[in-house]
Formats: C-alpha cells, structure tokens, sequence
C-alpha cells in the first residue's frame, strides 16, 4: 500500500464522531487555560465526513517539487505527487510508481518497472518518459533547482548542473513507456531513500509547456499523487480533492484535505482544542506538558532528523585563523541543559552535524564523552591558548 493511502486508510478508523488526531512537537511557548476536550472514539465506522483539516507550520514558498526546499511545501507535495518509492508504514521505502526494480551486480545499474495503471490526474498513463524530463530539469541549470546537487550520484548529474554538458546528458533513460533505467557513477547504498524526495517526482510536461510560471495553479495543475490541487488562497488555506485516476484511489478514504498556514504554534494549537483542526504536527516545546495532561494519547513526540546548530562567521576576526577560540566555544556549550531546560527533553543533545540515523554510527568527537565540567576545563585551557584570559576577555 502507498504511503498516502495506508496514512489516510489509518486516520478512518475514527468512529463518526471526531477524527483520531495527533500532534507532533517541536518547540515552544506558554500553555493556555484549562479547557474540556471531547473524547476520541476509536472504532471501525467510517465517518460521515471523510475531511481531513490540517495546520502548516507556515504557507509553502511555491508548489513546484523542484524549486521548494521548505518544510510546508514538501508536505502539501507529499499529497500531490508520488515518485518511484513512498515511505512504507515502517519508514522504509516502498513500491509508489515503481512496482519492482533490479540492481546490476556491481550496484551501478538500477532498473525500475512502472505500473502501467499510474495515471495523471488528467487521465494520461505515467510514463518513464515523465521521469526522464523531472530529472533533466532538477540539474539544468536555468531551472535554479535548490536541491540538484542530490542528483549527484547519477552519471553527469554534477557536470550538468554546472553547465559543463547539457541536459540530456543525465544518466538516466525511459527504456520504454514502463522502463526506467538509471546508470549511476558507483554504488549508492541510500538511492532508494533519495528516489522519495519531492524533487524526483514525476512531471507532466505539457502542463508546464502550455502554463509556463503558472502551472502549478489550481487547474493548471496535473498531479499524480493520491489529491488533486483544488483551491490555493495565500495566507488562508490550500485544499485538495482526492484523486479519481491515482493508481490507488480505491484505498483512499478521505475526500478532501485542507491546509491552513499557521505560522503562530500556539494559534495551531487553539484551533485543534476548538475542533477546526483534526492534525496539528506541531506546538510549543513547554506545552507538553500541560497538553498531555488534557489530551493524553493525542499528544506524540516522533523523531525529526535534523540539527540546529549555531553559526559563526569565522571569515571575521576574532574567529579568523584561531582555532583554538573556536573549539574553547565549541566545548563551553552546555547542550544537554539547553535540551533539557529549554526544549523540554524532547531534543537530544548534538555533537556532529548529521542526527542519530537508523543505520548510522556518528562521528563523534573526543569531548562527547567527557562530563560538561571536564569540557569547561578543557574550553579553558583552549582559551587561553587562543590568547584571552580573566585579565583579557574576549569582547
């Protein structure tokens, strides 16, 4: 089953009264006032209305798969389009417009067999063709894609995006309407993870031929995900309609999904309580755990694989060409009582630049063993080898 089908199949087991609901948190502000929350019933009975009404952190920069590297985007998209693979209900990578793929013995040759039932939202078949034109537009260079470097394990990907060779040159090829091959420049252990990303979607390229800049407007849109794009009203809501010609439409239970953009977390929150949101993906680190009190199981922390870091310009002085500061203020950080003070535990501590991956064993440094007070000594020391001390601080 596709990602987006299981996830709606999943949210219809709310019985006809409210929508089963969760909220995923993220950071933080103040709780509100006490407030009586109806109870969800879980049962088998589809409700009378199948409407999903959703938050978004804030509105989409653009609904074009190969010019979006925002958050709220991707998840309007996520509904949208389906590529080769979609994350299965374990998280791993599952059939989406691909249905079974072979891999050449040194790993370099991936095969991919498209459904002949993949439909636009038009009713025109997907074909390995479609695939062929996303990917030669994500590299070009006129396109200013924000994620062509992704496509570099392809063969001529990074030369392409430089300007060094045309477009057509990608490693990539439509074998036949429901062939895709794709010739990569070694091995790519994570290809099938990469093949999920909304900029390796299919396109359908008379729509873009015929619209230009606009034809990811209501209409103009040709999708071939699970929803077709219906309404788009900046600053106030984006709605989709479930999609008659997705190869899956017959396990999608809702009939309507609406956005609203609400860059407040605490208004996202509000709106949950009073029941004009059945999802909320996110609210105030510090309303933990007063939402937990109110609303028990509807609460969940999922991972979220990503870092926040601090950045400095070490092109400017003091940080220019003195090491050692850097790593006295490296070290001085005390990241375990930020995540624990400030972000409610519901952060982990970070020591490298890539988050705890399934599958991953960090890098970590040497001092990420050590206790905060030994790391204090440590940055000392570091200090004053960078030239600063009691007598001459660091401005």
């Amino acid at each position: 089953m596709s990602r987006r089908a299981a996830w709606c199949a999943t949210l219809r087991c709310a019985a006809s009264g409210p929508l089963l609901a969760l909220l995923a948190s993220c950071s933080g502000e103040s709780p509100g006032p006490a407030l009586s929350v109806p109870s969800i019933v879980v049962g088998t009975q589809l409700a009378a209305n199948q409407r999903l009404a959703r938050s978004l952190d804030d509105s989409p920069r653009a609904l074009d798969p190969q010019l979006v590297s925002d958050l709220p985007a991707q998840q309007v998209l996520a509904d949208l389009f389906e590529g080769l693979v979609t994350p299965g209900l374990d998280g791993q990578p599952a059939p989406g417009v691909a249905s079974t793929w072979q891999i050449s013995p040194d790993a370099k040759t991936w095969v991919f067999h498209l459904r002949p039932e993949a439909r636009w939202s038009n009713g025109a078949a997907v074909s390995a063709a479609d695939f062929v034109y996303a990917w030669q537009r994500e590299v070009d260079p006129k396109t200013g894609a924000a994620y062509a470097q992704a496509l570099a394990p392809i063969v001529n990907a990074l030369p392409i995006a430089l300007g060094q060779l045309p477009r057509e040159r990608l490693g990539v090829e439509a074998t036949d309407a429901h062939t895709l091959t794709v010739h990569l420049n070694s091995p790519t252990p994570y290809l099938l993870a990469l093949l999920d990303q909304c900029y390796l979607v299919p396109l359908y390229a008379p729509a873009l031929q015929r619209y230009g800049e606009d034809w990811t407007q209501p209409g103009n849109l040709v999708s071939n995900g699970a929803f077709v794009l219906t309404e788009q009203r900046l600053g106030s809501r984006i709605t989709l309609a479930r999609n008659a010609q997705y190869w899956d439409a017959a396990r999608v239970r809702l009939a309507q999904v609406v956005y609203y953009p609400l860059p407040d977390r605490q208004q996202a929150v509000l709106r949950y309580l009073a029941g004009d949101l059945e999802f909320t993906d996110s609210f105030a680190a510090s309303q933990r755990p007063w939402l937990t009190r109110l609303l028990g199981a509807q609460v969940v922390s999922a991972p979220w694989f990503g870092t926040y870091a601090l950045g400095l310009n070490f092109q400017r002085a003091p940080f220019r060409d003195n090491q050692a500061l850097r790593e006295a203020l490296t070290l001085s950080v005390d990241r375990a009582a930020l995540t624990h003070y400030l972000r409610y535990d519901l952060y982990e501590p970070a020591y490298t630049l890539l988050p705890p991956l399934p599958g991953y064993a960090q890098a970590l440094p040497d001092w990420a063993r050590l206790s905060q007070s030994e790391r204090n000594t440590l940055a000392r020391r570091r200090y004053r080898d960078a030239g600063y001390s009691r007598e001459h601080p660091l401005p």
